[in-house]
């Protein structure tokens, strides 16, 4: 059986192992370093996603007026068209389907038409096809 003592020195052991490993991985030149490594990375990737949201903003806006759904609708047709673009981004198209499926169950107890919701989804997608493809 270990005695309090030792159980205590243990377990003080390891805690200053975490804590010099802690104090070792977030020191600010080792962080700066780091950061300066992949900044230019971190920036391509996020004009990449500024540059496909504004396309889905558009898109939103577009399918709207041609539908002329009344303008108290646009804010959540917007929120509804960035939700079909973060599950674009994140999941392959077998399970982007039948997560879309559910939202637009969803979407349409919020008071959506399934049909506009169904312009809006399938304008996103091929916009966001059309802007990824191979040129």
């Amino acid at each position: 059986m270990i005695s309090r003592n030792q159980l205590s020195r243990m377990l003080s052991k390891k805690v200053r192992q975490a804590f010099e490993r802690y104090e070792a991985k977030t020191r600010p030149a080792r962080v700066r370093s780091v950061l300066n490594d992949i900044r230019p990375e971190m920036c391509k990737r996020l004009q990449t996603a500024m540059d496909e949201l504004a396309l889905v903003n558009i898109t939103v806006r577009q399918v709207s007026e041609e539908s002329s759904a009344p303008a108290c609708l646009l804010p959540f047709l917007l929120s509804y068209g960035r939700y079909v673009y973060g599950r674009w981004r994140r999941l392959k198209p077998g399970a982007l389907t039948a997560e879309l499926e559910i939202t637009d169950r969803i979407w349409q107890q919020r008071g959506l038409e399934p049909l506009l919701l169904a312009r809006v989804r399938e304008r996103v997608l091929t916009a966001l096809k059309r802007l990824r493809a191979p040129v």
